[in-house]
């Protein structure tokens, strides 16, 4: 059977094919998984400000946790390893949380808040120049009949 680098596939007909680039496809999934993680990051925030209030039912604490515990594994695999480690020590403080630990636990959540908030906007810039370097190189590459081939 032939070798297969990581660049293709083959089909049922043997025909090889391009395999996606693994960057877009995280990006893709990682479009489709912003709203649940921010949906976490919120249930973490009421439940820290119950727990602050003494008012942390054991059902909100339990979602809680297990938002925790998910948004701990997402965020590492999307590369958000700062806030990654910050939702597991959420998670490690929401099995058994004491009000008095309320204003560390905020701390954490905004922790994570915040290097989402920046790595977001970083990789948004890189995109963004990447973008316009690709257009640059479009027009520098097209030819010289007086015509424009930019990419808008």
């Amino acid at each position: 059977m032939p070798s297969m680098d990581d660049t293709t596939t083959q089909s049922t007909h043997g025909a090889e094919l391009l395999a996606p680039d693994v960057g877009d496809v995280l990006r893709a999934v990682w479009q489709r998984q912003r709203v649940r993680v921010s949906e976490r990051v919120d249930l973490i925030e009421r439940a820290v400000q119950a727990l602050g209030q003494k008012r942390l039912d054991p059902g909100l604490r339990e979602e809680a946790e297990r938002a925790a515990h998910m948004l701990a594994g997402s965020l590492g695999t999307f590369g958000f390893a700062s806030a990654s480690r910050a939702a597991h020590d959420l998670e490690v403080e929401l099995a058994d949380p004491l009000p008095a630990r309320a204003p560390a636990l905020a701390a954490l959540l905004a922790q994570a808040r915040g290097d989402l908030g920046r790595q977001l906007r970083s990789s948004s810039r890189a995109k963004v120049g990447q973008a316009a370097a690709a257009r640059r190189a479009c027009a520098s590459s097209s030819p010289s009949s007086g015509r424009s081939s930019r990419i808008g």
